[in-house]
């Protein structure tokens, strides 16, 4: 009964390949367009889920549906839930661990820390061996010699902060930060060839920078909020919509794609139970 069942679901991720031919739609249209990597859509038609990230398997097969429109989604989507439920999907080795971000942010923090502090020893040491150093002075030196305090020579010998300006970003180059309002996924292709994955938890930031194009996809475009070239842009969507394609390059946004995610009947209560 299991095989059955097996090559019975397998059949229906054929249908759906057959069906994206007769409609004359290409996995490079739709990957171009979804910005969902080629290795995933031909994952969902070979039938073969457990490739597919595990964060967002449902949303990468949910938008292949909505892209072909085949006539039975919901028998489509309800033979998809059983086949995840079976087979447990792999994790993405793409997906950044943002622990490591935090690291270095916390070890960025250590070495400003010593910056500080070391100044100050340096200059508590040599305190110290003036006092053991010195020798007493008559009546007449004193008159013909000012006599210099040990706040003196602290003020003196510590170092003068040197003014800080504000960062600008180099025009030659594009720079991103990503703050999370939410728990939101999304992919980031730097100058069209390094491509990585993340999620970020709510109130998480990310900085991104290229030679000259980075361009995104937004599982969530409430989700995140965007800081390009030091300019704050904010939220570029709403909850119920995707960011299908966004071009960031040294001048700015240059094109931007939004992809309202409509509720259909069965898959918009499968996703909510989630």
């Amino acid at each position: 009964m299991d095989n059955q069942n097996s090559e019975s679901q397998q059949t229906v991720f054929e249908e759906l390949k057959q069906y994206r031919l007769d409609q004359n739609i290409t996995l490079e249209e739709i990957s171009e367009q979804t910005r969902i990597q080629m290795r995933y859509l031909e994952s969902i038609e070979s039938g073969n889920l457990e490739e597919l990230p595990s964060v967002y398997d449902r949303l990468f097969f949910k938008t292949y549906l909505e892209y072909i429109e085949p006539t039975d989604m919901e028998r489509y989507w309800e033979v998809f839930s059983a086949v995840r439920k079976e087979r447990e999907p792999q994790h993405t080795t793409t997906i950044r661990r943002i622990q490591s971000v935090k690291a270095e942010q916390s070890k960025s923090k250590l070495v400003k820390a010593l910056y500080v502090v070391v100044p100050l020893l340096i200059v508590l040491i040599i305190i110290i061996l003036l006092a053991f150093n010195s020798k007493p002075v008559t009546t007449q030196e004193v008159e013909d010699v000012p006599e210099v305090t040990a706040i003196e020579i602290v003020k003196e010998m510590q170092p003068k902060p040197a003014p800080v300006a504000a960062p600008k970003p180099d025009s030659s180059f594009v720079v991103v930060k990503v703050d999370a309002q939410q728990r939101t996924w999304f992919r980031a292709i730097k100058d069209y060839a390094d491509t990585s994955e993340y999620l970020l938890q709510a109130n998480e930031s990310l900085n991104l920078n290229a030679d000259s194009v980075l361009v995104f996809l937004v599982g969530n475009a409430a989700g995140l909020e965007f800081e390009i070239n030091g300019k704050p842009t904010g939220i570029l969507g709403k909850s119920n919509q995707v960011i299908t394609f966004l071009k960031v390059t040294p001048k700015g946004i240059v094109a931007k794609r939004l992809k309202e995610i409509k509720p259909k009947g069965a898959v918009n209560d499968t996703l909510k139970a989630n």
